[in-house]
């Protein structure tokens, strides 16, 4: 196998592999909302269990990254890639993270007396959710304009994360007996919240991987 050919080969892998980790966040969301939804302990230890994974994916990911820099002294737009892939795979694994954060707290709640959830807050991990598989469809194709799409879309988050925060507060007030509940719910508020932002620092790498191009 000739250089080049081998070199297109590490490439390709290096793809394949975020969009193998991608996927799989793609599941630990979907598992995630699940979990919130039905304050489900098993859903919830499977994903605190399966955060390890998402730690090994990122360590592997970056170590490739740095040997392919150091074997093959990639061209400009290579180097782009390689360099992005670098910091996505940095904010996949805090999305990952964050899967494994709230699960904590849906442990929690599962322990306490049932109250009722915020009414936005099944909705906010929708939006959340389409943002990450938005952005990841955006790096496949190197779709700059659905990459910025989905940082405009971050403001529903924003809002939508602010009326939740409102609706908690009230609910507090009203109810300062299950006071406990309702910061579990406004600490998951803010993890989903920080989730999309996430997702938002990925997509503003897809004009770079594209043109290089970055807006700090």
């Amino acid at each position: 196998m000739s250089p080049r050919i081998q070199y297109a080969d590490e490439l390709d892998k290096l793809n394949n592999d975020l969009l193998t980790m991608s996927t799989e966040i793609e599941n630990a969301i979907d598992k995630l909302a699940l979990a919130v939804d039905m304050l489900d302990v098993a859903l919830a230890n499977e994903l605190i269990e399966g955060d390890d994974v998402f730690d090994h994916m990122e360590r592997s990911i970056e170590k490739y990254c740095i040997d392919l820099v150091v074997k093959q002294a990639p061209i400009a737009s290579d180097w782009r890639r390689i360099a992005s892939i670098m910091r996505i795979v940095s904010d996949l694994e805090r999305i990952a993270d964050h899967c494994s954060d709230i699960s904590v707290y849906v442990i929690r709640l599962s322990e306490r007396s049932p109250v009722a959830p915020p009414l936005g807050i099944r909705e906010t991990i929708r939006v959340m959710k389409s943002m990450v598989c938005d952005t990841i469809s955006a790096f496949v194709r190197l779709d700059t304009a659905l990459a910025a799409e989905v940082v405009q879309r971050d403001e529903i988050v924003d809002e939508r994360f602010e009326n939740t925060m409102s609706e908690l507060c009230e609910m507090i007030r009203q109810r300062p007996d299950e006071v406990e509940q309702y910061v579990d719910y406004l600490l998951i508020n803010k993890y989903v919240e920080r989730m999309a932002d996430h997702a938002v620092n990925v997509a503003e790498w897809i004009p770079y991987i594209a043109s290089g191009e970055y807006r700090m």
